[in-house]
């Protein structure tokens, strides 16, 4: 079944948006991490959008066990499964922290919305709070509030206020800024779980010159499963500590949400393996995490050398041009050292046999070129261009061979690799 029955969003205030890494998993995981660490740096970062990644329920990771943790030495598919369970773990751990599942079902005190309470207009005098009491039937979370027919007078906010009155403290303070005569709900930026059987106040703080619309008489109170004997309350007149002075039967247009289901699932449980731990150096000092620092740039610089090396002789990027040799004929070797190739210019005799495509390709071959330590030679290369590049696979010739057919004339002249 869905672990949010009615959807997820983000929670207030989570990033636009999150990283899932290897780092994440830590933190839940705890312990057990110590015995996966290994397979750490085989799960790539991904980078998720919060709306996308939270409107659908995270992944449920399957614990892995003992056998299969020894098994996955061997074993690819459960190799495999134990990089899933950490991509998993790091999914849950982040929409755990940035994620919360929708309400099922909320209990106000005056409804949703507030419907009017035309009774009476009332003109602020103070400062001084005054609101909604309620006290808890459940140990639900007040996620959000409600107000109505509030008139801020020009102010630019008005803070609310939960207030304990049982314990006789000030749980949280929000400024909010809203439209007079909008019924207006927002998410609390501080969740609060109920005590059953305490009683609350949530209230605003009147300013001079503001105005509510409010209900002053024949208010009887409520109950459902979330709240009961509800009713008006304030400090007037000094503005300062708990709400204290009860207005029976007023009614004032602001209201606690609480709501069910909305907070994430519980986690997954964390697998009781017990193999031992992936060894790791029993102690690790600035001075070790240095000399391995240094023998690691040692053995890169020495890695990065021999790949510039492979790669200027055996996928170049360029080449510097040699010495040219003009003038060749028949049969004679070019004397040559550190080559990757050769360009080859040739002039052929009137008539000689080719295709009607350009550049022509000659038929036959006018020549031939091979790469010769001076005892013995590579495969020849036919040469069916007049201009043409060719790369030798020998870095270790030591000359070229050439094999000019009668009436070719040619100039080489070597290709040299990239200092």
């Amino acid at each position: 079944m869905p672990l949010c029955p009615s959807g997820s969003v983000p929670k207030p205030g989570a990033p636009p948006f999150v990283w899932l890494t290897w780092l994440d998993a830590q933190p839940w995981l705890g312990s057990v991490f110590a015995k996966l660490s290994f397979l750490s740096y085989l799960v790539p970062p991904v980078l998720k959008e919060i709306n996308s990644f939270c409107a659908t329920d995270p992944p449920q990771p399957v614990a892995p066990t003992n056998a299969d943790i020894v098994a996955a030495a061997t074993d690819p598919l459960k190799f495999e499964a134990l990089i899933q369970y950490l991509k998993d773990s790091i999914y849950w751990w982040v929409w755990s922290n940035q994620c919360v599942c929708l309400p099922s079902t909320c209990y106000s005190i005056l409804g949703q919305p507030i419907p009017a309470l035309p009774n009476s207009q009332t003109n602020g005098v103070g400062p001084y709070d005054q609101g909604m009491k309620f006290t808890a039937n459940a140990a639900l979370p007040i996620t959000s509030f409600g107000v109505r027919d509030l008139n801020l007078a020009g102010s630019p906010s008005c803070d609310i206020k939960l207030w304990d009155m049982t314990a006789g403290t000030l749980l949280w303070t929000q400024a909010i800024v809203l439209s007079i005569g909008a019924y207006t709900e927002f998410v609390c930026s501080t969740v609060t779980t109920m005590v059953v059987g305490h009683t609350y106040a949530l209230t605003f703080r009147w300013l001079t010159g503001m105005t509510v619309i409010l209900e002053a008489g024949g208010y009887g109170g409520m109950s459902n499963t979330a709240f009961s004997s509800a009713g008006a309350v304030d400090n007037y007149p000094t503005g300062i500590g708990v709400p204290s002075r009860v207005l029976n039967t007023q009614a004032d247009p602001i209201q606690p949400i609480a709501c069910t289901g909305g907070s994430p699932p519980p986690s997954p449980p964390v697998p009781g393996v017990t193999t031992p731990d992936f060894p790791m150096e029993a102690s690790c000092t600035t001075q070790d995490v240095c000399n391995l620092a240094q023998q690691t740039l040692q053995s890169v610089t020495l890695l990065r050398s021999m790949l510039d090396l492979v790669q200027r002789r055996v996928l170049p990027f360029a080449w510097i041009l040699g010495t040219p040799h003009v003038g060749l004929t028949g049969t004679g070797v070019v004397s040559v050292q550190d080559v990757i190739g050769v360009s080859v210019d040739m002039t052929v005799p009137g008539g000689w046999g080719s295709t009607a495509e350009t550049p022509r390709r000659l038929i036959p071959s006018a020549g031939s070129l091979q790469g010769t330590d001076g005892t013995r030679f590579s495969d020849n290369t036919q040469l069916h261009y007049e201009h043409e590049l060719i790369f030798f696979e020998q870095p270790w010739s030591l000359g070229i061979r050439y094999n000019f057919r009668p009436g070719v004339t040619a100039t080489l002249t070597p290709l040299l690799p990239e200092p």
